[in-house]
């Protein structure tokens, strides 16, 4: 009689013809992803390799037996709510009957603290209730071999170089501010595109093409050379000309910032705002509100703001802009729904601002002013937002003021 694989929850079945058995279990233990199978109640029925050495690098033997609460459904509740209204992703993926929005788990692998992407899924096989993936946010330990000496090796303290991208681009290394006219000139706007450019490696003839169009080669490959020195030189003065740069590495022929030394506004913008949307989308409006804050304190103004004509920083402009306008939207539905009117009017504000030819937000923002009492206010801006349409389109907006007091 067969034995059952290691890697089968205890009353699971496999279905198929008898060769699928064997490929089977081999699928779910070397998954790239950390996949966790657990019981109607949440008890963890079985987990892979992945998942072990990302949720107990330090003990494996808590893994069976244990919670999916216990190292995944608690520690997200006091990320993200206080302690407050826990909730199970087994239940609430059974409740729901299909796969949940991704949510950033923090976590600590052996003193160094990273983080992991987690959902769940219902599954219907045996005894099991959910399927928990989980998908590390660093992209490096992509081979499982290498995950514990990765691990070990990884920076652990906190990025000397910090770029400011939101508003005024403003460069600090170690705390001391090393900003000046040279953000205006070529090693600047090489600096700008690799902040453009940092989920991948940037070729010298990208950099070339962007910076210097219709230049030749090879004569526009010595210049990229020459200003990436040169950046290197205002970023790490005091390096030494046999010592590789901490912040701008050479990879595959090209350049990148390197993202464990480099901290860049725009990416925990990006991850926040992700976070807390991820929770409004999933009901959970209130505790979305403290990670939606948090990025919209730190989005200052439009991303590289101050090269506003650069072709290539439209299109990250843009989604980062739009990925403010959502985070606004969620923001001003749930304090208008909970009755708080001076936050609400704030967001409104800010967003009309963003969006001044979205007549649905401008409409909002006016309803708001009346609700809270100040008909003045909505009267002058009224006004301003029929001057504005008349100029752009010929006509009058399509409602008029008196509609929203009624």
């Amino acid at each position: 009689m067969p034995t059952r694989s290691r890697t089968e929850p205890a009353d699971a079945k496999v279905e198929g013809p008898p060769e699928e058995k064997g490929w089977l279990p081999s699928l779910f233990e070397d998954s790239p992803y950390g996949l966790v199978v657990t019981g109607r109640q949440g008890l963890i029925l079985n987990s892979n390799r992945r998942a072990t050495e990302m949720l107990f690098p330090r003990d494996t033997s808590k893994v069976r037996g244990s919670r999916c609460c216990d190292s995944i459904c608690e520690p997200l509740n006091r990320q993200y709510r206080g302690g407050r209204n826990s909730v199970c992703l087994t239940e609430r993926a059974r409740d729901t009957g299909g796969a949940l929005a991704e949510a950033r788990l923090e976590v600590d692998l052996g003193g160094v603290r990273t983080s992991v992407w987690v959902t769940a899924s219902p599954i219907e096989c045996g005894g099991a209730g959910a399927v928990l993936y989980l998908r590390p946010e660093d992209p490096s330990y992509g081979d499982l071999r290498t995950w514990t000496a990765r691990r070990e090796t990884k920076i652990s303290s906190p990025p000397q170089l910090r770029i400011h991208t939101f508003g005024r681009t403003r460069v600090d290394v170690a705390g001391r501010d090393v900003g000046g006219d040279w953000l205006h000139q070529r090693p600047g706007q090489l600096l700008e595109y690799l902040v453009c450019a940092r989920h991948r490696v940037a070729t010298s003839e990208q950099i070339s093409e962007a910076l210097w169009p219709g230049r030749e080669q090879p004569w526009s490959t010595t210049s990229v050379r020459h200003q990436v020195h040169a950046l290197r030189e205002k970023l790490e003065p005091d390096r030494g000309s046999d010592t590789p740069s901490q912040f701008i590495v050479t990879q595959r022929g090209g350049y990148r910032l390197d993202p464990k030394r480099v901290w860049i506004d725009a990416d925990e913008f990006d991850d926040k705002v992700r976070t807390g949307l991820t929770l409004f989308v999933n009901g959970e409006g209130q505790a979305a509100m403290a990670p939606l804050q948090q990025a919209l304190n730190l989005y200052q103004g439009d991303f590289l703001s101050d090269d506003p004509y650069a072709e290539w920083a439209l299109e990250e402009r843009d989604r980062l802009r739009e990925l403010a306008g959502r985070e606004l939207r969620a923001m001003l539905s749930q304090t208008r729904s909970s009755g708080d009117l001076d936050p609400a009017a704030e967001h409104a504000r800010r967003l009309a601002e963003m969006e001044p030819f979205d007549l649905d937000v401008q409409r909002e923002f006016l309803e708001i002013c009346i609700e809270r009492g100040r008909h003045s206010e909505a009267m002058r801006r009224y006004a301003l937002i029929r001057r504005r349409v008349r100029r752009e389109f010929g006509h009058d907006p399509d409602f008029n003021l008196a509609d929203l007091g009624r």
